[in-house]
């Protein structure tokens, strides 16, 4: 016995160790269930790739001059470009999403408005040459700030458009919503399809901010590297043409906006040299207009060579005293600009005369930091960690300045006064020249200073303006946008992967939700787990409205059941002394009596005296087997209204007797059928027919509802507990297990009773381990009533 015990656990142990044996076995059997439902989740994914618009990916690259990854320019190009500058990848892919560029692209392009095809399931955008109509705001500044759907039909022949039934010339402004739009006829889309059928349009016009952030975050930019300054730049959209003109304008947007920013210093300065060469030309104009007066007035031609040599020493110093009063006003300039300076770029004053490295570089710092603290306030707002950080550098690099700017002033000032001196001592030894030749040289000594200042203002302005004609981006295309030749998105592997494990998933749910959250025992293998007593035998559902299955010659599934149920008892140690087996249950219906009659006939086919006794005295059963049964029975022997030799009766099934089994029926229904069965009398009876028969099956009340059972147990030698597929609840394993761990019944074995055929297709198992034997089976049941069954309330 305990070692078929150790055999049941050690099989149970194998299943919770086989989880995929496990799950063939559970799932297979719905095998149609599956394949219904996957078919379905299948076409439903087909359907959704049907109609789902694909989705491209656009990619491009460019490559920037970073001043920490790029390599420096020829010295050609540094040195017409003297006003370019290096750049931060990761500032530039800022730059590059930033909405200022998109909102620029979107104007250009006219994102704002949406062409869509009217379809029988979907609605399908019509860009390039597939769109009808050319549409575009005549003010682009001044775009609608909410979104705006028009149905529009469009006729083509007749150049018109129809909104709200009213129909519209195209080419002309049409006001919508107060503001102007035009609708024209796209060239293209007339080259490709003709005008021979009308349009249905929904035409769909969306805020420019609202267009604006989801592009923004449709975009994607970044290094391609750590260690290079080539960014990637990619999008995704559902018509390749239009991803690709939307990223090169984005492109061309930031090379114009670079440019822009390049050339402000050298616009700048190109206005300042203009003004000052307004003036210069004037002293000039006016220095030479004296001359000729007075040399017209006093006659004069030439000076002597005594007064030239003065006259060349006064003209060098002075030449070196207006240069230095020229620095001086520059200087001044620029400590005007820093105290008037705020956050903001302005004109940037020129350095033209003063050859000072330091103030140059701290000039261009400070620009540096203007510029970057302009695209920072652009991208991030004001408050910012970066741009506090560069606040700080620019306020630093302004007290430099100053600082440096007092330093030169101090020498110029100097060198003033020593030229003021020589100039002084000079003039004095032209006093002696007479006073119409020093008139005439202090004049010409204008004239060759103004002459000098213009000459090199003329050479700063030419030097400036071949920078700004020479300006170039810092950033080159070296891939153009290009489509994927598939869609990236929706992926069909994938989709299809949902929709077979949406299949699957719901099959499974739907099995388990009908077999894995019953309350009652469904599985052989939860007897098992929670049993620790054999499993004698399964019993197959019997679909026969008769109660009795075994017979002489009957070769169904169920009758080689109690077949093998006949043998497994076998091995019980049953014998000449041990011949009693109780046939119990905790709850009615479970199919006691069912067992206790098939059994007792499988037992007596083969040559044994067996005796069936009905112990369930209050709601007996045994008429519904053998309803030919009449006479006395069980109460009416202890009440001493009856012997033994009356109510021992011959089984007879159909008026045809059954060799080797006799029936004791419960008899009357007696007011005290515990006490009847725990009296003397009883246990003298049982005596008596043990020494008469060679097996007695006994079949008892429910116990958990009547202690008879429990009072008969000292008599049997074995039990056999019946436990009902889909109808014994769980909670009684737990009886059971009491039962056995109190050793109340004797041998106590396991009968899974009533066990269904699983599953909807003609291939499946059990609920327990047995399966369908095909040349014992009774009737087939189709499968669209197994199907339907699945779903049936039982």
């Amino acid at each position: 016995m305990n070692n078929e015990i150790n055999h049941q656990f050690q099989l149970a142990d194998h299943q919770e160790k086989n989880v995929l044996g496990n799950m063939v076995q559970r799932f297979l059997p719905f095998w149609p269930l599956f394949l219904l439902s996957t078919l379905i989740t299948l076409l439903c994914s087909f359907l959704y790739l049907r109609y789902t618009s694909p989705i491209f990916k656009i990619d491009s690259k460019i490559l920037v001059k970073d001043e920490k990854k790029g390599v420096d320019a020829g010295k050609i190009l540094d040195a017409l470009n003297i006003f370019g500058e290096k750049k931060i990848v990761e500032n530039e892919i800022e730059i590059i999403r930033s909405a200022p560029l998109i909102k620029k692209v979107i104007k250009q392009l006219d994102l704002y408005v949406t062409q869509m095809h009217q379809g029988r399931i979907r609605d399908v955008e019509r860009y390039g040459k597939d769109a009808p109509l050319k549409i575009y705001a005549l003010n682009k500044e001044n775009l609608p700030q909410s979104l705006i759907k028009l149905q529009v039909s469009v006729n083509l022949k007749q150049h018109t458009v129809g909104i709200n039934s009213t129909n519209f010339a195209m080419g002309n402004a049409i006001k919508i919503q107060g503001h102007d739009f035009v609708f024209a006829v796209n060239p293209d889309y007339l080259a490709k399809y003709g005008a021979e059928h009308p349009e249905n349009l929904t035409i769909i016009i969306t805020p420019l901010e609202e267009l604006a952030k989801s592009m923004q975050e449709n975009i994607k930019a970044e290094a391609s590297s750590k260690q290079s300054s080539v960014i990637s730049i990619g999008m995704e959209e559902s018509d390749p043409e239009k991803g690709i003109k939307i990223i090169d304008a984005l492109f061309s947007a930031y090379n114009e906006a670079a440019i822009e920013d390049k050339n402000v210093t050298a616009v700048n300065t190109l206005r300042f040299v203009d003004e000052r060469l307004k003036l210069i030309t004037k002293d000039l104009k006016s220095v030479e207009q004296e001359i000729k007066d007075f040399k017209a007035k006093e006659g004069i031609f030439d000076i002597s060579a005594q007064g030239q040599i003065y006259l060349e020493t006064v003209k060098d110093n002075d030449e070196k005293l207006a240069q230095v009063n020229l620095q001086l006003l520059v200087l001044k300039d620029v400590e005007d600009y820093i105290y008037k300076k705020k956050s903001n770029t302005g004109i940037s004053p020129s350095l033209m005369g003063i050859d000072d490295v330091a103030l140059a570089d701290l000039l261009g710092k400070i620009f540096d930091v203007e510029a970057q603290l302009a695209r920072i306030d652009g991208i991030t707002g004001k408050q910012n960690y970066q741009q506090q950080q560069l606040n700080e550098e620019l306020s630093r690099l302004k007290k430099a300045i100053l600082e440096n700017i007092n330093n030169i002033r101090t020498n110029l000032k100097t060198s003033a006064n020593s030229l003021n001196h020589d100039l002084s001592v000079s003039k004095g030894l032209l006093k002696q020249i007479p006073g119409k030749e020093k008139a005439l040289i202090d004049i010409s000594r204008q004239q060759e200073i103004k002459n000098g200042i213009y000459t090199f203002l003329l050479q700063k302005r030419e030097e400036t303006a071949l920078s700004y004609a020479s300006a170039a981006a810092d950033s080159r295309l070296i891939e153009p946008a290009s489509a994927s030749s598939k869609p990236v998105k929706p992926k069909k592997i994938f989709i299809y992967f949902i929709g077979l494990a949406l299949g699957i998933g719901i099959s499974a749910g739907l099995v388990w939700l009908k077999e894995g959250l019953m309350q009652t025992v469904m599985f052989r293998e939860e007897l098992e787990q929670r049993l620790p007593a054999p499993i004698l035998g399964e019993l197959s559902y019997n679909k026969d409205k008769h109660n009795l299955v075994v017979a002489e010659g009957k070769r169904s599934i169920i009758a080689e059941q109690f077949r093998a149920l006949r043998i497994n008892l076998s091995y019980l140690g049953l014998g000449k002394d041990d011949k009693i087996i109780q046939v119990s249950s905790s709850i009615p219906r479970e199919g006691k009596s069912f067992v206790a009659q098939n059994l007792a006939i499988a037992m007596s086919l083969i040559g044994k005296k067996v005796l069936l006794l009905e112990l369930d005295l209050r709601k007996p059963k045994l008429s519904r087997g053998f309803p030919e049964l009449a006479g006395p029975g069980l109460t009416d022997y202890l009440i001493d209204a009856a012997d033994m030799d009356a109510i021992i009766q011959q089984a007879k099934v159909k008026g045809k007797p059954v060799e080797n089994l006799s029936l004791i029926s419960s008899g009357a229904i007696p007011p005290n059928p515990t006490e009847l069965i725990g009296s003397e009398k009883f246990s003298d009876l049982i005596g008596k027919l043990k020494n008469k028969f060679d097996y007695i099956i006994v079949d008892t009340p429910p116990i958990s509802l009547v202690s008879d059972a429990l009072v008969f147990a000292k008599f049997s030698s074995v039990s056999l507990y019946v436990v009902r597929h889909e109808y014994t609840p769980k909670v009684y394993l737990k009886f059971i297990r009491q039962l056995i761990d109190e050793g109340k019944l004797k041998k106590l074995t396991i009968v899974f009773n009533s066990v269904k055929q699983r599953g909807m297709g003609g291939y499946g198992g059990n609920y327990g381990y047995s399966y369908s034997y095909g040349s014992y089976m009774d009737e087939t049941t189709g499968f669209k009533k197994r199907l339907l069954g699945f779903f049936r309330k039982k």
